[in-house]
Formats: C-alpha cells, structure tokens, sequence
C-alpha cells in the first residue's frame, strides 16, 4: 500500500514541484546496533526532510544491522545497509523509493546500468563551489555540492547528461560517458567587470579597458518593439543622445556622442557592425544583436582615424555556441495609434474667423463669403455642426505591428553557426502608410586546425516602404488647417463646389486627397558579406585577413496626382520620377597580433599592427516625365512613362570614396594594476588634394586599478573594484563634398532650348562649372580628446557604475564658407575655425535585492555636455536661415558666433500686443504715437492697430526689424539620460525603462504659422488657441459689424489673452520657442516564462509570454506633437525645429520567445 502511496504523491510532485535539493548535502551522525531497515529508515525520516516508500515484503524481518556513520549523506548511509539487505533506492525530490534488487521499481527508463556518480565543483581557480546545483537532465534526480564542492549523486544512468548550475556561472551540461567520478570547473558568466567588449580590431575585457566605451546587451533590447536598433539604444547609454526625428517608418535616427564637434557637416558616429563600417544601422533587426559597444574618447575611437571623430558604434551580430542545435522563435504583435492631436478651431470659430479675416482685410463687414457660408445672422447654426477633423482622418487609425524571428544555432569545437531570419511589417497611423523589412543573418565559425580558423557573415536586408509621410511635402499643416465644414453645401444645395474653394486656395489641400494622389514605393536591398580568417603562428601570436562586400540597390517610385500642390508648376497634371542608387563598397584589412602574458613576472603585453583600405561608390539614375493625362493612376504611369513627356535621363556617377590606412596599437599592463595603452593611425584620403590626403592620429591611455594596491585591503569587504583612467588621443573627420579640391563640371538641360525640329521643343544640354569653388588647399578636419574616468564596483558588483569628464576641442573645422561675388561664386570649402565640447557623464548599476526567487535592480546614466564655438576665423559670427517655408518666413533664424553655441535661434522677444494706449484715434483709423516701436515687418494688406503682435525694441530706434533680433531659444539640452527598474520574481519578469531630455529648447514652426493668416491664404483653420475667446477680435459677434471705435473694441476684448492672427509675415519670437524638456516612459514590459519541470516534459528549453507598451506616457510642457523632433537636417546649423514632422505612435504589444 505504501509504494501505491509513493506513485500518487510523485505524480503530484512531477506536476506541481519545483526542484528543491537542500538536504541533499545535510550530514548525519547515526550509531545503531541490531536495528531492522524499517527502522533505521524511519531515523532517518526523523532527522530529515526525506520520506520513504517502499513494499514491506520487500524489508526481511527480523534481519537486524550495525549502523556507525559520523558527518555522512543520507545517500552515504543508504549506500552503506541497502546492498546488505540486496535492496537499491530512487530519489525524486524529497522521496525515496525503497525496492528489492530482484523487484526493482522505476518510473522512468532504466534500461542503462544506474551508478552512483561522485565528483568535485571548482571555480576557475580551483577553489571548491559549495552549494552548486548537480541535476540528472531530464529528471528530478539531483543534488547539491558541499562546503568542501564534492557532490555524491546515485542512481544515475551512464548515459546520462549532467546539468550544473550556480548564480554568477555558466550552467554546465556534460555526458556521464559510463564514468564514475565526474569533476567540473565552473566558468563565470561575463558580467560586470568581467564583461568582454568590442573595441576597435579586437575584444577586451571590461576591468582592462583603458578608454571610455558605453555597452548594452542584445537581452537587454530583445523586448523593445521598434524596428531599428539606433532606436532601441535611445537613453540607454551616458553622452549618447539619440533622436528619432519624427514618427514615420523611414525617420532617421540621429545618433550624437557627446555632441559632436563639426559645425556645417554631419556630427554621426561610425557605425561597423561585424567589422564592417556602414551608412546606418537601421536595417540590423535588434533580435539579431549580441551586443553594441560605443567607443567614446580618442583612446578608443582613435584606432579608426579619419572616421572616429564623432564616436565609434560598434554592433555584434550573434554568433553560434558550442553544443547541441537550439531553434528559437521569438515574435511579437501590437496595435499603434498616434499619441496626440493639436486642437483646432470649431466649425463655429472657424467661419468666424474667415468672416472676420475678410472684413478686416476691406475695413468693412463683407459680403463676399455668403456664398460660401450663408448670412452671418445664421452663423450659429455652424455650433451644431461636429466638422472634420483632418488629423483624424490623417493619423487616426490603428496602425499594427507583426514581427516574426527565427533562429537556428549550435556547433562543435571545430563548426558553430548561427541563422536568423526576420520579418517585420508595419502598418502605420498615418493613411497609407507603412513598411516592411525581411533580414537574414548567417554566421559561421569554423576551425580547420589548430591554427587556422574562418569567421563568415552573411548579412541581407530588404526593405520595402509604402507612403510619402509628412516632412518632406509639408503634408502636416494641411490637416491641421483644411476647413472642417463646406459651409452651405453641407446644409443645402448650392451652386459652391470644392473647385470654388480650391480655386482661391491651391496652397491648403484636401489632405487625404493629397495623400492617396501622393504615391510612393521604396525599396532598399541591401547585402553584406565579411570573411575572416585567422592563422595562429604559435601561441602568441596571429594573423587575420579580412575582407568584406557590399552591394545595395535603392529604387525610389514616386507619382504626384492633379490633388497635390507638387503639380501646379505642371498645368494642374501629373508627374513621375524614379530614383536609383546603386551602392557598392569593400574592406579589406591584414592584422598583425602578438600577445606574451608574464613576459616577465606579472607583466603582460599586447601588440597589433594593420592595415586597410575602404572603398564606397554611389551611381544614382533618375527617370521622369510630366504632363500625364488628368486621371491617370500611379502604377499605370509608373509602368507606362510614354503616356507623359519624358525629361532628360539624369544620371550621376559619384566619385568613389577611398581610405587607406596604417594602424597599430600596444596594450600593457602588470598584474592588471597598472594598464597602459597607445593607438596610432595614418589615413589617407581621397577627399582632399596629394599632399594634404594623409593625416595622422595618435592616441594614449594609462589606468591604475586602485583596488589592488595594498593600502586599500582594508577596503576589500565592500570595494571590488576601483580603476582610475586617463586618456588623450586625435581623430579625424573628412565627412565633406567629393572633389570639393578640385574644379568640376556638371551636365544640365535647363534653360536653353535649340535642337530638335526648330521649335525649342527639346532641351539641349549644357555643361556648367560647379557652384562651389574648389580649393587644393583642403586638409582633415581633427578632434582632440581628453578623458578622465572613473569605474568602481561595490559590495561584490551588487553597485557599480562609472565617472567620466571630457573635453574634446575639434580644429581645422570644415565649413562651406561664404566668399565674394567677385570671385564667381558664392561658397567655397575652407578650413575655418574650432569648436569644442565638455561634458560629464554618471552612469550607476545596483542590485538591491538578489535572493533565489527575487531580483531587484535598478541601472542609470546621465551625460551633461555643452558646446562652443572658439573661433570662426575672420568671418565671427554670421546668421543662418531654415528655411522652413519659402516665402514670408523668417530668416536669419540661427545665430552661429564665436563663443557661442550651435542651435541658438534667433529672434525678437515677444511682447504681448499693441494696446490702445499705443496709438491714436481718429476718423476711424489708428496711428502709432511717437515713441512707440512700429511692428511694420508684419506686413500685408493689415493695418497695424490694437491688439496686433508686438515685438520687443531692443535698440531703441522704434522700428522693429532683424537689428532687435537676439537669442531666444537653445536647442541644446542641459542633460539627458536614461533609467531603468527591472524585476524577476520566479517566473515573472518585470522591466520600465525611462528616459528623458532636459534643458533645450523646441522652435515650433507649426505653432507660428498654424495661429496667423499667412500670405494672405483664405479659408485656412487655426489652432484653437486663437478661438474667437482668446484671441483679439475687431467683429461683433452679435451683428458682425467691424468694431474700430476704441472704447467699444476694448469692452469686447477686456478678457483676451492673445493677438490677433491677422498678418502675412511670420517672424520668429520668443512666443514660438517652448521648453522641449521630456521624461518618457520608453518602454514597458511584463513576461513570465514558464518552470524548466513544465518545459522537461515538452522537450522545450524556454518559452516565455510577455507584454509590452512603448512611448506609453511622455511628462512634458511642449504644446506640440511631440518633443523629440528634429524636422530639418540638411544642415547641423539649425536643430530643433518642429514643421510638419510626422506625428509619434503608441504602441501595446504581445510577444512570444521560444526555444527547442
């Protein structure tokens, strides 16, 4: 009965258990004299956790025995009576099956001859592991090391595998192979200061690092829903500010390292992914990384030269491990919708407001928009009226996210391999807009011999992107501003039709007709391959040849229909153009390394020496034709370009970038105490003219591990690690226009007419000099780095982080300098002036709670940095234009100056809006008094009176123009960071990931122009912040009589809080610059993975279900879109400006991960 008992209690415990092992190990002191089993077994349970089971028949009575064991198992003593009595036993947890050698009982396949397997746990030190958990795969058998790491496990099949695991070690599985002793050494895990990074042409570990390098973890990114992993790092990393510059599928993601040095060119760090430098690294899935390294000071990035000027992103793809094959699947889905909506006129305001317009416009009440929108006494039937709401119908759907990951991975000693293949679609908010991407990774390892290995990564990225988005056609303000009712059309019939509407009005389109007439299809293939082999000459020392390709092919189909405003310089008809880019690029690198450990006594040293050569081609072809039939659609015209008259082929053939370079590096330390490192680099460039192609880049660095020196023993309880580093080194930027050293010429057919039949029908191609004028005189473009840093790891790495001051001053900058007109041009490259950039960055980790079953730890970062201009040679200071819009805008809206800082806006200070007792009053018409500053810059057919924009006089001349103008905004932020909280409790998991931006300014362009008339555009909507409430009006609601007389006009504009929108021009005043400060909830994440004893029997190694939520919540006092936005960039000079960029998403997801 009692064995029949054992059956169900070990059903439960195979269903319902969670392994538990702890009296495995506890010793017993046991002396008997002529006992029977029956009871020496029930001692036993007295003094344990253990319970017994087995068939009385099996115990012979009246059979006694001699007991006498001192500090022996439980397994010990059993060993020890059992085989006297020719009795064997089971263990299953805390049970243990008793049955004669003859009748034996197993629940599980016994077939293999069962032993007891004894062995010893070790550290990479030799020093004993207690408490090592030694587990038979596949069964609850298992049992845990003692003080002393020895472990005694019966009952073991001699095919069995063995699993050894411990907090902070590598989980070990090794085969039994019919041995009876089986001994392991224990590897740590690399975390911590063990950690090992990717510097440049080689890995190190975190504790030797003599240089700044900021690293995050493919586990870390493995949950976060976004399709790009410059995305996924944003916050994550101290003096790495990363910016999505809007929210389309196709925004790029601008990446700055501790700011960023050049002035006119583009301040991107190098980005190499598998050794192989690239554009971007947008089209690497973040479920294919193992880890990204940012190289952060010229110690580290100098190794790179010409290009490490503004910081190295280093990215590693994962890589196949040695054992068994593992299959993964890992897959999320979500929904999306946008964030927020600006709010807009109602109906109601909004014919007010046209009424109002037009009758200020004739200083008379008008008739002109009956036709349009009915008698004014009847305007408050426009009240009941919801109207449209065009952001709605532009952003307002729920936009889905489907991402699909499979993996296959294992290997041998001699052959690990690892394939990946994602799929990712994406349907956006915005109406008819989406993207798709497909990526497949291949990565090999393979060992000839036991000197030569060979690395293979193949890596193919296709990308596939539907819609024209908002940025580049200005497609926002049109939602923003199209009129949300048709005014008598939508009460009766009426001979007004959209035509009469669009007819006065072709710059404010129907946006969602604009939108589908406004047809784009990309798609980027792009292919990478990388070899490497490796050759080990001895133990010391090897070689690696490595050779890389790449190969893209970009093709850009565009169609523009009669509803978008690109066709009006066409006669109202469409157009087509296709854009392709043909890309091709190798690297090709030899690599000399020497490595002699204890040289002498605890002195170790390392020696590489290399060269390489980089080469990168663009040849781009466009193809277009105007005039289509009116009706035509975008695949018939795409497909048949006859149907349209054709525009000359243009064709480009880029000149071929090319570096070659010399490197070498020597790293030494002693006893890892003392660490010294130096780098030096020659590049040469064919950028810039022979004598002035090389530049040369050294670099040094020195590190004190404080925490091995014998005054600090008294700190060894709670410090692990405490390391001083210092650094100086030079690195290059040569990020200009090709041949800009010498003179060009291009190929145009604009503007001369004279082949063909005779009529000029045909355009006849020119050639042209190039518009800027070339200078052989060119050289590098250089930045010096100084570092100082601090790393520390307390109460055995449950707290560490790091402390790093920099300044980086960057000479010889780049700049597109403006020359006279006398020389027949208007710019010319020059090496002009110096910038710097200071900074201090904090970045802390800390495990507050670390037990079996629960873990609570938190990681932070912060980076301060600020920006200089020293010198801008003669020129000093010169006002810069962002062009936002074409006409009427402002201009000269950055200040760029010595001593200043890139991103000042420049502008007039707001000063509310001119009162009455600012002018005088007379036969109905309103005249400035003496001594008050005449805002005249507004312009137009709009008097200036009461309540109109008044700017501050800042030199005392009362006329207000570009001499009152002074600094009213800073796009750069005091400080930015990240934070994150992560939690696992069993098999719950828990993470919230924060990050925020503080101190910059946001020049909202929407806002300027979406709150004034503008060029005098009719029909147009506002924001509702310029509600007939709040703003000044000159209409008597009541009568819709014009109101000039002043005590009358001031009654009816006693309580406003805003001016008038009426007026043409829109300058930049302070009232359009906003704190773009920002704390976001980045990202959100709830999992549980299912228990291994569950698992075991699925024959599945991981599955894990989790929840996710992205942009969930953004703390900000930005009245706009969104904060982070960065609109224009075909120039550093003016960041921060928010125009019509594509508004952000939101987005809840569900995940799988799985693996086999």
């Amino acid at each position: 009965m009692r064995i029949s008992v054992f059956f169900l209690v070990l059903g439960l415990v195979h269903t319902y258990a969670s392994s538990s092992y702890g009296q495995s190990s506890v010793k017993l002191n046991l002396k008997i004299e002529g006992s029977t089993i029956e009871a020496i077994l029930a001692k036993i349970e007295s003094e344990t956790e253990f319970h017994f089971f087995y068939q009385s028949e099996d115990l012979k009575k009246g059979e006694t025995f001699d007991i006498d064991v001192k500090n022996g198992t439980v397994f010990e003593i059993l060993d020890l009576i059992l085989p006297k009595a020719n009795l064997s036993y089971q263990v299953f947890d805390k049970y243990i099956a008793i049955s004669s050698s003859e009748n034996k009982v197993f629940v599980q396949n016994n077939a293999a001859k069962q032993q007891v397997i004894k062995g010893k746990v070790t550290d990479s030190s030799g020093q004993p592991l207690p408490g090592v958990t030694v587990v038979v795969k596949g069964t609850t058998n298992g049992i845990i090391t003692d003080v002393d790491g020895h472990y005694s496990l019966p009952n073991v099949s001699s095919d069995a595998i063995l699993m050894f695991s411990f907090v902070g070690m590598k989980t070990q599985e090794i085969s039994v192979d019919r041995r009876a002793t089986v001994n392991v050494i224990m590897e740590e895990e690399t975390v911590g200061i063990e950690e090992v990074v990717a510097i440049g042409y080689g890995t190190a570990r975190r504790k030797d690092l003599t240089g700044s390098v900021s690293s995050v973890g493919g586990a870390t990114l493995k949950d976060v829903p976004v399709t790009s992993a410059a995305q996924a790092i944003a916050g994550r990393m101290a003096g790495v500010q990363v910016t999505k510059t809007e929210g389309s599928p196709d925004a790029e993601i601008k990446i700055r390292v501790r700011g960023g040095g050049s002035i006119t060119q583009d301040n991107s760090p190098l980005y190499i992914v598998d050794g192989f430098p690239v554009d971007n690294i947008s089209d690497v899935a973040p479920t294919d990384i193992a880890s990204i390294d940012i190289l952060k000071d010229a110690s580290s990035t100098a190794i790179y030269g010409a290009r490490g000027a503004n910081g190295v992103i280093l990215i590693t793809t994962k890589g196949g491990n040695e054992g068994k094959a593992k299959v993964s699947y890992n897959m999320y889905y979500g929904i999306k919708e946008v964030t927020k909506s600006l709010d807009v006129m109602s109906p109601y305001e909004y014919v007010l407001y046209q009424y109002e317009r037009r009758s200020v416009e004739q200083m008379k009440p008008t008739t002109e928009l009956e036709r349009y929108y009915g008698d004014f006494l009847d305007f408050d039937l426009y009240k009941q009226m919801k109207g449209i709401n065009w952001q709605d119908e532009m952003f307002g759907r729920t936009g889905t996210s489907m991402y699909h990951n499979f993996a296959f991975s294992g290997g041998s000693k001699s052959f690990k391999y690892n394939v990946s293949l994602t799929r990712n679609d994406e349907k956006e908010i915005m109406l008819g807009s989406g993207y798709s991407r497909t990526n497949l990774t291949v990565k090999t390892f393979h060992k000839i011999n036991d000197w030569l290995t060979f690395d293979l990564n193949t890596r193919l990225s296709d990308t596939y992107m539907k819609g024209a988005g908002t940025s580049s056609n200005s497609r926002l303000y049109h939602a923003i501003q199209f009129r949300p009712v048709d005014g008598l059309m939508d009460f009766v019939d009426s001979n007004v039709t959209d035509e009469d509407f669009e007819a006065t009005n072709s710059s404010i389109v129907n946006p969602v007709d604009q939108t589908n007439d406004d047809y784009r299809r990309e798609k980027d293939l792009a292919f990478y391959f990388n070899g490497v082999a490796t050759i080990r000459f001895s133990k010391s020392l090897n070689y690696r040849f490595e050779y890389g390709t790449q190969y893209g092919d970009e093709t850009d189909n565009r169609f523009y229909g009669i509803n978008t405003t690109n066709v009006n310089l066409y006669g109202y008809q469409p157009i087509v153009s296709i854009t392709k880019n043909d890309i091709k690029g190798y690297r090709l690198a030899n690599i000399l390394t020497y490595t002699k450990c204890d040289f002498l006594p605890g002195n170790n040293i390392t020696v590489m020496v290399g060269e390489e050569l980089n080469y990168y081609k663009r040849e781009r072809l466009i193809t277009s034709a105007k005039y289509f039939p009116m009706y035509v659609d975008a695949e018939t015209a795409l497909t048949n370009m006859s149907l349209g008259t054709a525009d000359p082929i243009s064709t480009t053939d880029y000149p071929a970038n090319k570096i070659s370079s010399f490197f070498g590096r020597l790293n030494y330390d002693y006893k890892g105490k003392y660490l010294v490192s130096a780098t030096f680099r020659a590049d040469g460039s064919s950028k810039f003219a022979p004598g002035n192609q090389w530049g040369f880049f050294p670099s040094a660095a020195l590190a004190w591990r404080l925490s091995d020196e014998k005054f600090m023993n008294e700190t060894k309880k709670w410090l692990s690690d405490l390391k001083l580093r210092a650094s100086y080194g030079e690195s290059g930027n040569n990020r200009i226009t090709d041949d800009a050293w010498k003179k060009t010429f291009s190929i145009t057919s604009g503007g001369l007419n004279v082949s063909g039949d005779g009529d000029g029908a045909i355009p006849t191609p020119i050639i042209l000099p190039g518009s800027i004028l070339s200078n052989p005189k060119l050289k590098w473009e250089t930045t010096i780095t100084r570092n100082i840093g601090l790393d520390f790891s307390l109460f055995k790495q449950h707290l560490s982080g790091s402390v790093e001051v920099y300044k980086n001053t960057t000479e010889d900058l780049l700049i597109k300098a403006t020359i006279p007109s006398s020389s027949g041009y208007s710019t010319q490259w020059q090496n002009i002036g110096q910038t710097s950039n200071r900074g201090i960055e904090i970045t802390l980790n800390t495990i507050f709670v670390e037990t079996k079953d629960f873990l609570l730890s938190a990681s932070f970062n912060i980076g301060f940095n600020r920006n200089r201009i020293d010198n801008l040679g003669e020129v000093e200071s010169w006002e810069q234009t962002a062009r936002w819009i074409s006409t009427g805008g402002p201009s000269g809206d950055y200040l760029v100056k010595e001593g200043g800082q890139v991103g000042q806006m420049y502008g007039h200070v707001t000063e509310g809006m001119y009162s009455f007792d600012d002018f005088n009053y007379a036969n109905g018409l309103y005249t400035l008094k003496e001594g008050v500053p005449n805002n005249g810059m507004l312009g137009g057919s709009y008097k200036l009176m009461p309540g109109a924009l008044k700017l501050k006089d800042q030199n005392g001349d009362f006329i207000i123009d570009g001499k009152d103008k002074v600094i009213i905004g800073n796009a750069n932020p005091k400080h930015s960071g990240g934070a994150t909280l992560t939690a696992q409790y069993k098999g719950f998991d828990f993470s919230a990931f924060f990050n925020w931006v503080y101190g910059n300014n946001i020049y909202n362009a929407n806002k300027l122009f979406c709150t004034s008339t503008y060029a005098n555009y009719p029909y147009k909507n506002l924001l509702n912040s310029m509600n007939s409430e709040n703003r000044f009006t000159y209409i008597d609601k009541a009568t819709g009589d014009m109101i000039t007389e002043p005590g009358q006009l001031a009654e009816m504009n006693k309580n406003v809080t805003v001016w008038t929108p009426l007026m043409n021009n829109i300058p930049l005043h302070s009232w359009g610059v906003e704190d773009g400060s920002f704390l976001r909830l980045n990202t959100l994440t709830i999992g549980y993975s299912l228990p291994k004893n569950i698992l075991i029997k699925m024959r599945i190694n991981q599955l894990r279900i989790y929840a996710s939520a992205y942009n969930l919540w953004t703390w900000t006092n930005y009245t706009g879109y969104d904060p982070e936005v960065d609109a224009l960039r075909y120039t550093p000079l003016t960041p921060g400006i928010d125009w019509c960029a594509y508004p952000r998403s939101r987005s809840f997801n569900v995940g799988l991960n799985v693996e086999f």
